[in-house]
């Protein structure tokens, strides 16, 4: 398996993203929210470690000049 297929648990990631540890919860709960995919297998949840770095790129807001 590759490093960037690698599976992440919700408490990785949110170490990751130094978000609070119930906001992914929050997120998948709320559809309005932008939130990394996630796969759920059986009651796990689990993310791959690559739409994990490409949601936070996505995330970048370029600054506008005025």
């Amino acid at each position: 398996m590759d490093a960037l297929d690698e599976l992440m648990t919700s408490e990785e990631v949110t170490a990751r993203l130094k978000v609070h540890k119930n906001w992914l919860a929050e997120a998948r709960c709320d559809r309005r929210t932008n939130q990394p995919p996630y796969i759920r297998i059986g009651s796990l949840i689990r993310y791959r470690r690559s739409d994990v770095l490409f949601w936070i790129e996505a995330q970048e807001r370029q600054a506008v000049a005025a």
